[in-house]
C-alpha cells in the first residue's frame, strides 16, 4: 500500500489515503484530476511529506476513495492466485493493464458484459471477471474415451478391470514451447480400476503438456494443485461432471466384459 496526501481545494485541508500499487501507478490519468503539489509551495513546504502531496477538488477526492476500495479488492484477488499457483499464469489471465486501456488486448473479454469500454472505474470489475471466469467457472471437456494405447485396458477373469481413459480440457492456460502462456486444449490420461466400484487415480494423472509446466518454475512446483483446480471444475457439454463422464466410459468397458 502507498500513502497519499491529498490537499482538498474547497476545504483547504489535507487528507491521507492509502492505495494499492496498481492504483498508485495510474495516478497520472486525467480522469482522476490529481495535480502534484510543488514541495516548495508555502501551503506544504513545512510538512515532512511535502514531496508526496497532491491537490484536487472534493468530488475527485471522493472518487479516489471509492477507487481505492475497488482496487484493493482487485489486487487482493490477484495476489491470492499468484501465490497459490503462479505469477506468470495470473498475469496472463488478467492481461496487461496498459494494453487494456489502449484497446490493444485481443482477448474477447476486453470489454465488459454490457460492452462498456474499460476505464478506471470498470477495470477492477473486468479483472475480477477474468479471474472468476478462469479460476472459479467450469472448464469444458470433450473426447472422453478409452485410451488406444496397447495393453492400456485389461479385463480380468475375476470381474475386475484396469483401464486408462483420455479426455481433453479446452482453453487451459499453459506455457507453450517458447515459454509464453496461451490457452490451448490439453489432453489428460487417467488410470482407473474396477473392483465392485470404479476408482480413478487422479494423483497419477498425466497430460500431453507435462514438459511445458517446466517453463514456469512456480507453476511446476504447484502443478499438482493447479491440475486439481482444473479437474474439480470440468464438465462435458451435457453438464456432467468429470467423474460422471469417466464412469460412463468405464461402465461401457466393464459392461462389454460382462457380455463376453
Amino acid at each position: 500500500m502507498k500513502n497519499l496526501y491529498i490537499l482538498i481545494k474547497e476545504l483547504g485541508v489535507i487528507e491521507q489515503i492509502s492505495v494499492t500499487e496498481s492504483l498508485a501507478n495510474l495516478l497520472w490519468r486525467d480522469e482522476l484530476g490529481l495535480t502534484s503539489v510543488d514541495s516548495r509551495d508555502m501551503r506544504v513546504s513545512n510538512l515532512a511529506f511535502s514531496y508526496e502531496m497532491y491537490e484536487t477538488n472534493l468530488e475527485n477526492y471522493r472518487h479516489l476513495l471509492s477507487l481505492s476500495v475497488a482496487y484493493e479488492k482487485m489486487d487482493k484477488a490477484i495476489a491470492h492466485y499468484q501465490q497459490r499457483y503462479s505469477l506468470k499464469l495470473v498475469n496472463f489471465i488478467v492481461g496487461d493493464i496498459s494494453s487494456i486501456f489502449q484497446g490493444l488486448n485481443s482477448d474477447e473479454t476486453m470489454l465488459l458484459d454490457d460492452k462498456t469500454p474499460v476505464d478506471l472505474d470498470t477495470l477492477p470489475q473486468l479483472v475480477l471477471q477474468r479471474i472468476k471466469q478462469y479460476f472459479v467457472d467450469s472448464f469444458l471437456i470433450k473426447d472422453v474415451k478409452l485410451s488406444e494405447e496397447k495393453h492400456a485396458n485389461i479385463k480380468y477373469i475375476d470381474d475386475t478391470a484396469e483401464f486408462h481413459i483420455v479426455f481433453t480440457v479446452l482453453d487451459m492456460a499453459v506455457p507453450n514451447d517458447t515459454g509464453a502462456y496461451e490457452r490451448q486444449p490439453v489432453e489428460f490420461d487417467v488410470f482407473g480400476r474396477y473392483q465392485d466400484e470404479f476408482t480413478f487415480y487422479f494423483d497419477q494423472i498425466k497430460t500431453n503438456k507435462d514438459r511445458c509446466f517446466g517453463y514456469d518454475e512456480m507453476l511446476y512446483d504447484k502443478r499438482k494443485e493447479y491440475l486439481e483446480l482444473i479437474l474439480s471444475r470440468c464438465k462435458d457439454k451435457s453438464g456432467h461432471s468429470l467423474k460422471q463422464a469417466l464412469e460412463q466410459v468405464a461402465k461401457e468397458f466393464v459392461y462389454d466384459f460382462w457380455l463376453e
